[in-house]
């Protein structure tokens, strides 16, 4: 078994592994109202509540947490695929892989701040006085996933 380690393929497999960390540390999005906070990683997101509970309270907001949860899974698994193939030296399944990846942790983003939102408006007249508030990983995630993608050698 012969091992592909070159920079660029180790350096794709940090950002896959990073691109992991990122789902449970540091957060993606929050609300903030009169200097108090709340800010929540995509973990914390999609364990807010289960599916059932979400589609009684609408069927947008279950299948925003469904989607949640398969992009969460779906993201852990292709970042697996891909750093287990490139060390396999399949470049052309890790390519795909990363691909997966990538969109689902871009489209993983964006369910995450429909979510906020979505809890923002659940404070009726509240809502003005609270604020969306962007999280670190909500720029990191995609942006590692985009670099990972583009590092990954194909043979």
């Amino acid at each position: 078994m012969k091992l592909n380690l070159n920079v660029k393929n180790i350096v794709a497999m940090v950002l896959l592994g990073l691109m992991i960390v990122l789902l449970f540390w540091p957060s993606v999005a929050g609300l903030s109202a009169m200097g108090e906070g709340q800010m929540y990683s995509v973990s914390e997101i999609r364990s807010m509540t289960d599916i059932g509970t979400a589609f009684n309270t609408g069927a947008i907001y279950g299948i925003a947490f469904l989607l949640l949860n398969i992009c969460f899974f779906g993201m852990i698994v292709m970042a697996v695929v891909a750093i287990v193939t490139l060390l396999l030296g399949k470049g052309k399944i890790a390519k795909i892989a990363a691909i997966l990846a990538m969109v689902l942790a871009i489209l993983a983003v964006i369910i995450c701040v429909v979510i906020i939102i979505k809890l923002k408006s659940e404070f009726g007249s509240m809502s003005s006085m609270i604020n969306f508030a962007p999280g670190v990983a909500m720029f990191l995630m995609p942006i590692v996933a985009i670099a990972a993608t583009v590092l990954v050698e194909k043979e």
